[in-house]
């Protein structure tokens, strides 16, 4: 569960470090986001060659979180 203003290292190979979410793109009047759902983010560390400037403004999904989540067949839980 990601709220906002929240900072969030990423897992990914796009050429961004940490990025600091701004607000969800689905609803204004939730106040965090999970699993599978758009956000906006700011990029706040970034790699040398990165496509991506600093504090530059994109639109992201979440992919996974460390807490885990029920189903219909059980829970699941990445490290």
């Amino acid at each position: 569960m990601i709220l906002s203003r929240s900072v969030v290292k990423v897992m990914d190979n796009f050429g961004i470090k940490f990025i600091r979410s701004i607000k969800t793109t689905d609803s204004t009047t939730k106040r965090w986001v999970k699993y599978g759902e758009l956000i906006k983010i700011s990029a706040i560390d970034v790699y040398l060659r990165s496509k991506i400037k600093q504090s530059g403004v994109v639109n992201s999904s979440i992919i996974r979180c460390i807490r885990p989540f029920n189903r219909t067949l059980g829970y699941i839980k990445f490290n």
